[in-house]
C-alpha cells in the first residue's frame, strides 16, 4: 500500500517534509512532483499524475490545495487500484471570489516580489510556524518559474466546478482557520460524495504544514482501511 501525495500550487512537494517526519517508515509514501517551468493545464497535469500511479499496487491519494481538481478528477474515474482520497484544504472551483480579478493583474512581476512576512504567517503557515517551515516555503517558491506560478493561478480562476460523483471513499481535511479557501468548498464536496469523512482541524491554510501529526494521523487511518 502507497500513499502518493500532490503538493500544493508550487508542485515541488518539498513543503511535505514535516508530514512525511510523522509517517511510519513501514508507510512507503511516493510525492509526484509538478514541472517548475513548464505551463501545463490542469487537464495535462492530470494525465502527467496519472502517467505516474501505480499500476497494480493499491494506494491513497493525497491531494493538498491547488491538486484538488487532480485529485477529484482521478476519484471520478478511479483506476481499480485506488483505495481512498484524501483532499486537503482544497477546492474544485476557484477558491476565492475574487481570484479572477487577481489573474489579470502582472502576476510575472508581482511574482518577483518577495511574500512579507507576515502575510506569510497570517494567511498561508500561521503565526506558530517554525523558521525552518518557513525557509521551505520560500524555497519552494523561488524554484518555480514566476511564469509557471501565473499560469497556475489562472488556471484556478478558470475552474468549474464538478458534476461527476467521487467513486471511491473519501475524506476532507479542513483546516478551521483557513483565510484562503472557504468553507462552503467542503459542501461541494460533499454533495458529489454524500458520504465524505470531513476532518476539521484548528489551524490556517498550508494545514499538514503548520499540524503534521494530526494530519498524519488521517492518512494513516486511510491506509488502514
Amino acid at each position: 500500500m502507497q500513499i502518493i501525495l500532490l503538493p500544493g500550487m508550487d508542485g515541488t512537494g518539498i513543503l511535505f517534509e514535516s508530514l512525511l517526519k510523522e509517517l511510519s517508515k513501514d508507510i512507503e509514501v511516493q510525492i509526484i512532483s509538478y514541472p517548475c517551468d513548464k505551463n501545463l493545464s490542469y487537464r495535462q497535469l492530470i494525465d502527467y499524475v496519472k502517467e505516474k500511479l501505480p499500476q497494480r499496487e493499491k494506494f491513497v491519494l493525497v491531494a493538498e490545495s491547488f491538486s484538488g481538481p487532480i485529485g477529484y478528477s482521478i476519484s471520478s474515474s478511479p483506476p481499480e487500484n485506488l483505495k481512498s482520497v484524501i483532499f486537503v484544504s482544497t477546492f474544485i472551483h476557484p477558491p476565492n471570489a475574487i481570484l479572477w480579478l487577481v489573474a489579470k493583474l502582472p502576476l510575472v512581476f508581482l511574482l518577483k516580489i518577495p511574500i512579507p512576512l507576515f502575510i506569510i504567517k497570517g494567511f498561508m503557515l500561521g503565526k506558530d510556524i517554525e523558521n525552518h517551515t518557513i525557509s521551505l516555503f520560500t524555497k519552494s517558491l523561488e524554484m518555480v518559474n514566476n511564469g509557471t506560478l501565473a499560469y497556475r493561478i489562472k488556471e484556478m480562476a478558470r475552474l468549474r466546478g464538478g458534476v461527476k460523483k467521487i467513486e471511491v471513499k473519501c475524506a476532507y481535511i479542513m483546516a478551521k482557520n483557513d483565510r484562503l479557501v472557504s468553507r462552503n468548498h467542503v459542501e461541494e464536496f460533499r454533495c458529489l460524495a454524500p458520504d465524505i469523512e470531513v476532518v476539521e482541524i484548528v489551524g490556517p491554510h498550508f494545514i499538514m504544514q503548520a499540524k503534521p501529526k494530526e494530519c498524519a494521523q488521517v492518512l494513516k487511518k486511510y491506509i488502514a482501511i
